[in-house]
């Protein structure tokens, strides 16, 4: 059997609810996508997923100490083991509302997005109560562990009220380095007047694949600020879409892929501003060593409705070795007339007068170009708004680059 029907299989047995049997419907008419497929041009999914298809067991034994380890910003934080929900571990503020809901079929028109609905029962619903400003960062930690060989589907909802401000950080990581899938979907609502900063770290076993997908719907003179960081994973696939809905609606959607050794990392962006009156900023950079890959496709659609609309986007690339390669492709598409839109992208490698102006200041070569390295990548972490996140993920960035042979240049 193919590994598609592999998973229509094993949806079956799950999909118990209306909705679940709804998205698994929609899956096998979607089909798991091919290279033809343009949203998958860069990248043969099919090919790269085992055909065993099982489901990973929840893990009961978890230490406190095993997962604050990872980055530790404050003492809001939910654990989710191998995509369940552990009540026992998690803790949050007041202001912050947690529960546990059917899962819904989702208007995604996405396989993996529909086979996601389809293989969770329960999404966890994360609700930031109306004018509330939660000062602690907020950690959703989804550890994988045990899991070689199998899957992982999890589902986040993330409601924030009329004028709440709230920082999310979502962190998929891993104790071993298993051969894994990992599918998740988070969806965040921001009503009128509401902030959040939502920052996905992705640090998985190197030997793992991750399917993700990022969805905001931002109502009037709401901001969401959107960073997608990739370092873990053999194969890693983000999918971000944010919907612009009312008028002052605006949005910042970062990202930064590192790769290695043979490391994989697809980007797909899309901005629909639906709007008049809304913004977007994008900025997307990636750092490729080795044999690593990667790919951007970031389109920005701006629809007959939404004059006097901003929104810029751009994609830079470092590449480190003669081996490493990018795809890049930023698109716009205009259907209204009183627009301020621009886009762009570079590949490029490191400046050899910076190694020397550092080495002329008794800096290794090596470490000159880690340090290159780090600098290039402080552009995104620098708009991060609060500063311990800033410094946790700047050090796991240079713990990053520890690895990298920089041998090639």
């Amino acid at each position: 059997m193919t590994v598609e029907q592999n998973y229509i299989n094993l949806a079956n047995d799950v999909a118990k609810t209306k909705e679940q049997q709804i998205a698994l419907d929609s899956f096998k008419a979607l089909g798991l996508p091919t290279k033809k497929n343009e949203a998958w041009k860069y990248t043969n999914i099919s090919k790269a997923l085992p055909e065993n298809v099982e489901l990973a067991s929840h893990l009961e034994n978890i230490k406190e100490e095993n997962f604050l380890k990872l980055l530790r910003t404050g003492e809001n934080f939910v654990v989710l083991s191998n995509g369940v929900y552990n009540a026992k571990l998690s803790r949050l503020a007041s202001g912050i509302t947690l529960s546990e809901e059917a899962t819904t079929a989702t208007k995604e028109n996405e396989a993996f997005a529909q086979l996601n609905s389809a293989m969770t029962v329960k999404t966890l619903v994360l609700t930031i109560e109306k004018n509330a400003i939660i000062e602690a960062p907020i950690v959703i930690y989804h550890l994988h562990d045990g899991a070689n060989g199998k899957n992982i589907f999890s589902k986040i909802h993330i409601n924030a009220r009329a004028f709440s401000n709230a920082d999310v950080i979502e962190v998929f990581a891993a104790s071993d380095e298993g051969e894994y899938v990992s599918n998740n979907v988070t969806e965040i609502h921001t009503e009128s007047g509401a902030k959040i900063e939502h920052i996905k770290a992705q640090i998985e076993s190197q030997n793992a694949i991750h399917i993700g997908a990022t969805n905001a719907f931002v109502e009037r003179d709401a901001n969401v600020r959107t960073f997608t960081f990739s370092l873990g994973a053999k194969l890693a696939r983000n999918n971000v879409r944010i919907e612009l809905n009312q008028p002052g609606a605006s949005a910042l959607v970062n990202g930064l892929y590192a790769t290695r050794n043979e490391q994989h990392v697809d980007n797909f962006t899309q901005i629909h501003h639906n709007k008049e009156h809304t913004e977007s900023e994008q900025l997307f950079k990636g750092i490729l060593d080795d044999s690593s890959r990667g790919a951007f496709t970031g389109k920005i659609v701006v629809h007959r409705d939404a004059q006097q609309v901003n929104s810029s986007q751009l994609n830079k690339n470092l590449l480190l070795s003669k081996k490493a390669k990018v795809d890049t492709r930023p698109q716009l598409e205009v259907y209204a007339d009183d627009v301020k839109c621009a886009h762009g992208a570079t590949v490029g490698q490191i400046s050899e007068e910076e190694v020397f102006y550092l080495e002329s200041r008794g800096i290794k070569r090596e470490r000159a170009q880690k340090i290159l390295c780090h600098a290039y990548a402080s552009e995104i972490i620098d708009m991060i708004s609060k500063e311990t996140v800033r410094e946790t993920l700047s050090k796991l960035l240079f713990e990053n680059f520890e690895q990298y042979a920089l041998e090639h240049l």
